[in-house]
């Protein structure tokens, strides 16, 4: 699952690869109900939001809507959520993880530069 910042980042791709802006309060609160999702069931979440906006007259998407289909949504982190834990505990000391959590120490360097085209 991703990280606050990471899910934050991950939503907006979302939001404007599909022609919306979005503003820090839509990251945020968007990051915050899609904790323990993946970087896939965010981009489901937006998308489902807009479709069902679209579905009600074509109207514009709000951040209702991302929360609403959010919230419709069990994130694999959960389902999978004993199988994860045993991948973890093997991975730990063998494997490098595959990003930084948030609460890294500070001087942990990472690469944020994504360019949407």
């Amino acid at each position: 699952a991703a990280g606050q910042r990471a899910r934050e980042e991950i939503a907006e791709i979302h939001l404007r690869i599909r022609g919306r802006k979005c503003g820090a309060d839509w990251r945020a609160r968007t990051a915050n109900a899609c904790t323990g999702f993946s970087g896939a069931e965010i981009e489901v979440a937006v998308t489902e939001a807009l479709f069902n906006a679209f579905a009600d007259n074509g109207r514009e998407v709000t951040i209702e809507d991302i929360e609403r289909a959010a919230r419709a949504t069990v994130p694999i982190s959960k389902t999978m959520e004993g199988e994860i834990k045993a991948l973890r505990t093997w991975a730990d000391g063998r494997a490098r993880p595959a990003t930084i959590e948030d609460d890294e120490p500070a001087g942990v360097k990472v690469a944020r530069n994504v360019r949407v085209i």
